[in-house]
């Protein structure tokens, strides 16, 4: 880290006022830096907190005084979760891939199908939002229970 960097984080008198500063940076992480005369320092935090995600023994700059290394420290295990998420949807989104965003679930109890008039049947209908699309579908409760085992097979290799 630059020196003047290293001045300008020594200037927050305040550790609420250097918290709010990072956390400010970790909720733009994926967003480019904004051009003002904090540009350098900006960079370098991002880059401190991408680096620090991916290799868990990253130091922190030496030069820097103890009560900003602990902020720095604090800011990225508080937001540990948020940085790692951000940087698979930038490294997923670059590959091309569709993500879901947001989703959204519904419970229908159906009192009639195609195959018999009498059955009654509960359909979940399911709508995820991906950032290429909508997929809209309806499913049973086994369809949803096995959905459900897929996802947490998944969330475990992934961690």
């Amino acid at each position: 880290m630059s020196s003047t960097n290293t001045e300008i984080l020594t200037k927050f008198e305040n550790i609420d006022h250097l918290s709010q500063y990072l956390n400010n940076i970790i909720n733009n992480l994926s967003n480019e830096t904004l051009e003002s005369q904090d540009q350098d320092l900006e960079k370098t935090i991002k880059n401190y907190f991408r680096q620090r995600a991916t290799d868990e023994t990253h130091p922190l700059p030496a030069e820097l005084p103890n009560h900003i290394q602990k902020a720095l420290e604090t800011s990225f295990k508080i937001h540990q979760s948020t940085i790692t998420n951000t940087l698979m949807k930038e490294k997923l989104s670059n590959k091309g891939q569709n993500l879901v965003e947001q989703y959204d679930w519904k419970l229908r109890w159906v009192l009639g199908t195609s195959k018999l008039a009498n059955q009654r049947v509960p359909l979940c209908q399911l709508e995820l939002y991906c950032s290429k699309n909508l997929i809209n579908f309806e499913c049973t409760f086994e369809q949803v229970e096995e959905l459900i085992n897929v996802l947490n097979n998944v969330k475990k290799e992934i961690k």
